[in-house]
């Protein structure tokens, strides 16, 4: 059952962050006031540093030209893909992860290219595919896009991943 008043500081289990993320809940995944905090601090910094939040994710954490056209390599996707050329993407593990149980990762999938819909079945299979690559062993992970109204980085395209090994029963 999805904790829909518990205190901020509860640790979210995978099964929680599994019910979370499958039925759309996202509201519900959190920072504790700690680390919350510190992202607030640490965001007002690099925006007084940069200017925005988004320059600094370019210039320093992804390394890529903000100007730059989307398929500076000749590409000719128009949406991220399994096959999309690393130059085109950045997969790294959340600086300011959310409030969930230490046997799970998150990830961020930073993308020069749209996403599809996450929820369209091909482009589960297809980002299946692109996290199986990225995962190998015996994995579970989970997919998903804050929406618009509760995105922090509204700019750059990005999806939230979380990543745990399958417990051997």
């Amino acid at each position: 059952m999805i904790p829909t008043n518990s205190n901020e500081n509860d640790v979210i289990s995978w099964e929680d962050v599994k019910e979370i993320v499958e039925t759309g809940r996202l509201e519900l995944l959190h920072r504790n006031k700690s680390d919350q905090l510190k992202y607030c601090e640490f965001k007002a910094k690099m925006t007084q540093k940069y200017g925005t939040i988004d320059n600094y994710l370019y210039q320093v954490v992804l390394k890529w030209p903000k100007d730059s056209p989307l398929n500076d390599s000749g590409s000719s996707q128009e949406y991220f893909s399994s096959k999309t050329s690393s130059t085109h993407y950045n997969l790294r593990l959340n600086d300011f992860p959310y409030t969930i149980d230490s046997s799970i990762s998150h990830y961020v999938l930073w993308s020069k290219l749209p996403f599809r819909d996450p929820n369209d079945y091909n482009t589960k299979n297809d980002i299946d595919l692109f996290l199986k690559e990225n995962f190998p062993g015996e994995k579970e992970w989970l997919f998903f896009i804050n929406p618009p109204q509760i995105q922090s980085i509204k700019t750059i395209w990005h999806g939230h991943i979380f990543v745990r090994d399958i417990p051997k029963i």
